[in-house]
């Protein structure tokens, strides 16, 4: 989570969409950035409990002085965030945590379930918990007031960080965990995830509708 006062949004880091490029970016531009950390108007700073929190939590903390930020963040075509998801448990850095210094029961099991399972039924059984819960209320209203889509990161981190008082020229983002894989597109495949995805994770697809043409903003600042 990044927070800026003097621009006043909060940037809502939703896992395996570009976040870690955006947050270097923003941290190598913006110096007077927060990271993990609540500067409260009364003068507390209130560290958060992950890096990952969530709109509406970062809500609840804020409390009304949430009403004074735009939340901001960004969205992936469901199916390419599970075949994702499947690549960092069987070869990426889930994988490396299990071989170093921070094995777990948990991602030991990731990992074993990508090694004997193909793709196609492994997005059937994996329980998915999607990205929905980032971005949406219990009651489903939308918590951001911008959203972007990974598959074209750069052109709305300018377009919304750019309304959001920063030189679109300094906002040229470096290429961060680039993967080696490419999305299977066999006609198995794609019933198998969609599947998955209407059992599992709905939300995500109606969500992602929303930015596939362009930011979708509920409440756009206004520019200069």
């Amino acid at each position: 989570m990044l927070m800026s006062r003097k621009h006043k949004y909060v940037f809502i880091e939703v896992p395996k969409t570009g976040t870690s490029a955006i947050a270097r970016r923003l941290l190598e531009i913006d110096p007077n950035l927060e990271r993990d950390v609540i500067h409260h108007p009364d003068g507390r700073d209130e560290p958060v409990e992950t890096s990952h929190i969530t709109a509406r939590r970062m809500r609840q903390i804020l409390g009304e002085e949430a009403a004074n930020y735009t939340f901001v963040g960004f969205l992936r075509d469901p199916v390419d965030l599970l075949v994702s998801k499947y690549f960092f448990y069987k070869v990426g850095r889930a994988k490396r945590m299990l071989d170093g210094e921070r094995p777990t029961f948990g991602r030991w099991v990731r990992h074993w379930s990508t090694r004997l399972l193909p793709l196609s039924v492994w997005v059937l059984v994996y329980p998915y918990k999607g990205s929905a819960h980032f971005a949406l209320a219990p009651n489903d209203a939308l918590l951001l007031d911008a959203l972007g889509d990974f598959a074209t990161l750069e052109t709305h981190f300018q377009e919304i960080f750019g309304a959001l008082g920063y030189d679109k020229a300094a906002l040229a983002l470096a290429p961060t965990n680039v993967s080696d894989y490419e999305r299977p597109r066999g006609a198995f495949f794609t019933r198998m995830a969609n599947l998955s995805l209407r059992l599992h994770a709905p939300q995500d697809l109606t969500l992602y509708s929303l930015v596939k043409n362009g930011v979708h903003w509920t409440n756009k600042p206004a520019e200069g």
